[in-house]
């Protein structure tokens, strides 16, 4: 039996998904910045790291995001 790496497992899909939600915000209009930070930042992950991403958007579309946070937020999962 083959013994599965979840630590490296878990690490690849926190890279990708960091990968996914740059192309997404990159596309969309309404997102003027996007910064990480926590212990991405520096540098001092492990497998169980979470992602503190955030988001600056025009001021005119606050309202619109906020509104649609929900269907903003699956488009990168």
């Amino acid at each position: 039996s083959t013994k599965l790496d979840i630590p490296a497992i878990r690490t690849r899909e926190r890279q990708n998904l960091i990968q996914t939600l740059a192309a997404h915000l990159q596309l969309d209009d309404r997102v003027k910045a996007a910064w990480l930070s926590g212990q991405l930042l520096v540098a001092k992950t492990d497998w169980l790291s979470d992602i503190d991403l955030y988001i600056a958007v025009a001021d005119k579309s606050i309202e619109d995001i906020v509104y649609s946070r929900h269907e903003f937020t699956a488009r990168f999962i």
